[in-house]
C-alpha cells in the first residue's frame, strides 16, 4: 500500500529482507584480502541487530558463508508480500582510481526507494556520490515487491578498501541504510 509521507511516497512494509550479496563458493570480488561476501555478510548482521531494535522483522537470505542462488534470493522476499528487498555489495573495478557508492533499482517504486536510502548514505559517507540508477539485475528482475541492490563502496580502490574493511565504516553504512527505510516508510 502506497501513500504520501511528506514530500516522499512510502512504501508500508512490515519486513526487510537483506540480501548479504555473494557468499560460499562465489567469493564476489577479491581486492587487497579482502572479499565481497565477507563484508556484505558483515553488513547485513548489522542492519538485521538495528531494524531488529527498532521493532521491525528481517529475514536473512544468509546468515552464513554460504552460496544462494540469485533465483532463491529473489524467491525468499517473495514469500513475504509486504516486504522491501535490499541486496548488499561492494563493488570493484580494474581501474584502481574509482571510488563511490551507488544504489540501484528497477521499478518506479524501487527508484523512490533507492533515492531516499541513497540520500542517507550520502549524508555521512565521505565518498563520491555514483548516484541511484536503473539496472535490469536478476535479483531486483526477479523480485516481486520493492528492491534495491546497494553498492557500498570500491574495495578495488586501496583507499576506500581500507574503510570498507573497516566496522566502523559498515556501522554506518548500516545505520544509514535502516535511517533510509524508516524515512521511506
Amino acid at each position: 500500500m502506497l501513500w504520501l509521507t511528506g514530500l516522499c511516497q512510502g512504501w508500508s512494509f512490515d519486513t526487510v529482507v537483506i540480501d548479504p550479496g555473494h557468499g560460499g563458493t562465489d567469493p564476489g570480488s577479491e581486492w587487497f584480502g579482502v572479499k565481497e561476501k565477507d563484508l556484505t555478510l558483515d553488513l547485513g548482521l548489522r542492519m538485521e541487530r538495528i531494524l531488529q531494535a527498532r521493532g521491525i522483522k528481517t529475514v536473512m537470505t544468509r546468515r552464513t558463508d554460504v552460496f544462494v542462488d540469485l533465483g532463491e534470493r529473489a524467491e525468499i522476499a517473495n514469500r513475504h508480500r509486504e516486504a522491501v528487498f535490499i541486496s548488499l555489495h561492494f563493488n570493484a573495478t580494474v581501474s584502481g582510481d574509482i571510488t563511490g557508492v551507488e544504489t540501484y533499482y528497477l521499478s518506479e517504486g524501487g527508484m523512490r526507494l533507492a533515492e531516499v536510502v541513497h540520500s542517507h548514505l550520502m549524508r555521512k559517507l565521505n565518498t563520491r556520490d555514483r548516484g541511484v540508477k536503473r539496472n535490469s539485475l536478476k535479483v531486483l528482475r526477479d523480485t516481486k515487491g520493492m528492491s534495491i541492490l546497494i553498492e557500498g563502496g570500491f574495495i578495488s580502490n586501496r583507499w576506500e578498501n581500507q574503510r570498507c574493511r573497516a566496522p566502523w565504516y559498515r556501522q554506518i553504512l548500516a545505520e544509514e541504510i535502516v535511517a533510509g527505510l524508516i524515512r521511506f516508510r
